[in-house]
């Protein structure tokens, strides 16, 4: 049967059966029949809106080989990678070198030719050799600084990319198109040097005499750059296309596109339609915008778009409006398979854009979200890529209240309408981070589309949820519960799913009604670079130099259950492959977290849960942590993942150890048993130690005092606990069941002993877990285990495990 259905489609028509059969007893034929044609019908129909004449097909795949950018706080790649991820503000009040808030700032946005707003993202100084781009100095005066960091920027990524002055690439095949604002900075003072009529009309009428009013208007006149044969090429935004070209030989096609605040995005989707043509066989393209004079402020102040409060934040229930950033990011592409011929490194892919116009609407620069999901359908439809498998949006988040709740609405329809199946009825957990790097930067403008865009490739690259700053709480108006998102408010790992890849969503809207939505993916599922984000010195200190001569030998202890939290070892899985690896293969063993109370049997979704905003989700998240089968499992990844990086610096243990479950881990780190055995045993005794606490599951304190005193206080109390953990002769740790446990710790701090109860969910090293030793000891002995001459000592005799495999069973 001709029905039209690809696998996109055909995913949309299964979810829509599965609403109504949750929904309803049965499903029968002719329910089937009637939903079938319903669907077709409204395919037909969105088809037609959609491609007319057919036009609209899959896009090419494109690499991106190469990233330079200059943005505030971040003057290069690596850079901007730390500032992501470190989740840094570089918003600032605005430095001399650009106006003086003594003489536009005003709180009343009404007062004439003032602003109400003196904060935003503004670059850093930059080195500029004039004589490395055979630029005479003379000339710099006349050129406007985006033609300059512009050029610098473009040599940036081509470098990047691998193609600086030593690597030949077919330079008449090579395009560089930019999205730029129709002016740049230069043109004001230029312009307004040419005021010399009005401010001679203005001194003649006040009585000045003409000798004087001269006077006067010269020295206005030399507060402004002069007129020369530069001027006119350094003031237009094109040239900074072509100065890049005529620089650095390019003889592609060489333009400008300008889509307002989407003009970045606009020359990107304009560069793919390069490389699918065959005009070019590699493009730089991006965004360029360092236009953030009094002019521009005055611009945005003047329409209400500007924070009072000076801070752009993005969904945010405290936003009040954007700030202006100042940046520029370049980025080099191929055709994909261009890329793999040449040996090119390859960043991620980019699916396809989708593009669209509001069309009419209230006003010219009131948003529409029925235009923006014109735009989303048609990048997920032209890249063939279902917006249920997306897992991280860069919106466009300009933290303007009305701005924000438009593309919000635009990208719920789209993706709700593609919400992914679960085995439960019920919705699953939002499984989509939203964000915006305005909230670090401000409104870059022409570049603000390259920024997104950048972060997003990135993240794949890295496989990290980059956070979205100043958020306390989602705008409720928002309703954002009720919606795939959820607002990623920190840096967090991305790891895979067996069922797509990584693939990011990158939205820029332009005043105008100028929409652009492009679809990024990860181009390798393995996570192979460490991403560094700076350097880290250790100091080591030692009472003699003889010490550091000859260094004593090396135990490596594992901690036990109670020492886990939400998003411990985070920066550390996030930077190292080593560690990444450790819990993508926790999460994809065979040996699984079983249940049932929770949706996911991923390890990492305990781990590193998506960001929560009040006390009670976070008190939740903690818990589901706490339970036995979740903790000791996640206790034992993150502590594998820390040997990983160890050993990745080639230090080696001469013992080990470990606290309770640690002993496992030990275990593991002498090589006694493999990875994938120790994720079995670490599973298991979870699960059997949470079956056996049953409901009275009890709970444990640990208690600063001697241990005699504390066997005294046991007996002569007559309590109902134990003395479980004999940490030091000064430590120990009480295990029973709650009552007991608080009737010890009331009587503890009686006598002035410090007591904290532990955050486990049962009274380890007690009766009430009794009855998993024996199923845990029948596991053990089906499991290999490989002694080595590496020792590991034992808790409960403080000797080293034998080394015959039965005995040390």
């Amino acid at each position: 049967m001709q029905s039209g259905f690809d696998d996109f489609n055909l995913g949309r028509f299964t979810r829509r059966i599965y609403k109504v059969a949750v929904c309803r007893a049965g499903l029968t034929i002719l329910t089937l029949a009637a939903l079938l044609s319903e669907f077709i019908l409204k395919k037909k129909k969105d088809d037609k809106a959609l491609r007319p004449n057919n036009t609209i097909r899959h896009n090419i795949p494109v690499a991106v080989i190469g990233m330079g950018c200059f943005f505030p706080k971040a003057s290069g790649l690596k850079e901007y990678w730390r500032l992501l991820f470190r989740g840094e503000d570089a918003i600032s009040e605005v430095p001399e070198t650009h106006w003086s808030p003594e003489d536009y700032f005003d709180t009343d946005p009404k007062k004439p030719d003032h602003v109400y707003c003196k904060r935003g993202g503004f670059l850093s100084p930059v080195s500029f050799d004039p004589s490395e781009f055979g630029i005479p100095p003379s000339s710099l005066e006349a050129t406007d600084t985006s033609q300059l960091l512009g050029l610098l920027a473009a040599k940036m990524a081509l470098e990047d990319a691998g193609y600086g002055d030593k690597r030949e690439v077919d330079r008449d095949k090579t395009s560089v198109i930019l999205g730029v604002t129709g002016a740049q900075e230069l043109v004001i003072p230029l312009g307004a040097r040419l005021g010399h009529p009005i401010w001679r009309r203005s001194l003649r009428d006040a009585g000045v005499p003409a000798e004087q009013a001269e006077e006067v208007i010269a020295r206005i006149s030399d507060s402004y750059i002069s007129w020369q044969e530069n001027s006119f090429p350094g003031l237009l935004g094109n040239v900074i296309a072509g100065r890049i070209c005529n620089r650095l030989n390019m003889g592609g096609t060489n333009c400008a596109v300008d889509a307002a605040c989407a003009s970045s995005m606009s020359a990107l989707h304009l560069a793919l339609m390069e490389l699918a043509t065959g005009r070019s066989d590699m493009s730089v393209t991006g965004g360029v915008d360092t236009f953030n004079d009094i002019f521009m402020h005055t611009c945005f102040s003047k329409t209400l778009i500007l924070s009072p409060s000076g801070d752009a934040r993005p969904f945010s229930k405290d936003a009040d409006g954007t700030v202006l950033g100042e940046g520029i990011g370049i980025l080099v592409l191929k055709r994909l398979e261009d890329a793999e011929r040449d040996n090119d490194r390859i960043y991620a892919v980019i699916k396809g854009v989708g593009s669209s116009s509001d069309g009419k609407s209230q006003s010219i620069y009131a948003p529409r979200a029925e235009g923006q999901a014109k735009a989303l359908r048609m990048a997920y439809q032209i890249s063939g890529v279902d917006p249920c498998t997306v897992e991280m949006i860069e919106a466009h988040g300009t933290g303007t209240r009305v701005g924000d709740m438009v593309e919000f609405q635009a990208l719920k329809t789209v993706f709700t309408d593609s919400s992914p199946l679960t085995s439960h009825p019920a919705p699953r957990t939002p499984h989509c981070a939203l964000g915006s790097v305005k909230s670090m930067i401000g409104h870059t403008k022409a570049a603000a589309g390259s920024a997104g865009l950048i972060k997003a490739v990135l993240a794949v690259r890295h496989k990290v949820f980059l956070p979205t700053l100043k958020i306390g709480e989602p705008d409720p108006n928002l309703n954002i519960k009720e919606s795939p998102f959820y607002l990623n408010t920190e840096s967090r790992p991305w790891f895979s799913r067996p069922e797509h890849p990584r693939r990011c969503g990158v939205s820029a809207l332009g005043f105008g009604g100028s929409n652009f939505h492009a679809v990024i993916e990860e181009y390798q599922k393995e996570k192979k670079e460490t991403a560094y984000d700076g350097s880290v010195f250790l100091p080591e200190s030692v009472r003699q130099p003889k010490s550091v001569e000859k260094p004593g030998k090396i135990a490596f202890i594992f901690p036990g259950q109670g020492s886990q939290y939400v998003n411990m070892g985070r920066d550390m899985i996030c930077t190292f492959p080593e560690a990444f690896e450790v819990v993508e293969k926790a999460n994809h063993s065979k040996f699984r977290i079983q249940n049932s109370k929770f949706e996911t049997s991923r390890l990492s979704d305990f781990i590193y849960p998506y960001p929560v905003q009040t006390k009670e989700d976070k008190q939740t998240q903690e818990e589901s942590l706490r339970s036995t089968d979740i903790a000791q499992p996640a206790i034992g990844a993150i502590s594998v993942a820390m040997l990983k990086i160890i050993e990745r610096f080639g230090i080696k243990p001469d013992a080990v150890c470990g606290h309770s479950f640690g002993e496992l881990t030990a275990l593991y780190a002498a090589g006694w048993i493999d990875l994938e055995t120790f994720f079995r045993l670490a599973i298991a005794r979870g699960s059997f130690m949470a079956a056996a606490a049953g409901p009275n599951s009890g709970t444990m304190l640990a208690v600063k005092a001697p241990l005699d005193a504390l066997d005294c206080l046991i007996k002569e109390e007559n309590l109902d606990v134990v003395l479980a953990n004999r940490n030091s002769p000064e430590q120990g740790v009480l295990s029973g069941d709650v009552e007991a446990i608080l009737l010890a710790e009331k009587l503890c701090k009686a006598k002035k002993f410090k007591a904290v109860k532990l955050p486990v969910a049962a009274a380890f090293h007690s009766r009430l877990v009794k009855n998993a030793q024996e199923p845990f000891m029948e596991l053990l002995k089906q499991i290999s285990i490989t002694p080595s001459d590496i020792p590991v000592y034992a808790n409960t005799t403080g000797q080293a495990y034998p080394l015959d495999a039965d005995s040390a069973r």
